[in-house]
């Protein structure tokens, strides 16, 4: 009795372990993208993960050329009328 259903098992996980050999079998350019795209998918996931913390750390000091063009456009939007300040990227 154990012995039968023991075989039965065996040879329903054949069966399963057969059927996607044969779908690559049957399609293989889609199979081929398929993976492509999951492992794509699992790439992207896993490099945001590592760069999360990454990027929160890591502080954007000005340089020179951004404090001066922040002090001449405030200089500047003070002076501008608006429809000209509205022009200018903040």
């Amino acid at each position: 009795m154990v012995a039968k259903e023991v075989n039965r098992i065996r040879s329903r996980l054949r069966h399963a372990a057969e059927q996607p050999a044969e779908l690559v079998r049957e399609y293989p350019v889609s199979s081929l993208l398929l993976v492509f795209g999951v492992g794509l998918g699992i790439g992207v996931l896993v490099g945001q993960a590592c760069a999360g913390p990454l990027l929160s750390m890591a502080y954007h000091e000005p340089t020179t050329t951004e404090r001066l063009s922040r002090q001449a456009y405030d200089a500047l939007s003070s002076v501008l009328p608006a429809s000209v300040a509205a022009r200018f990227h903040s």
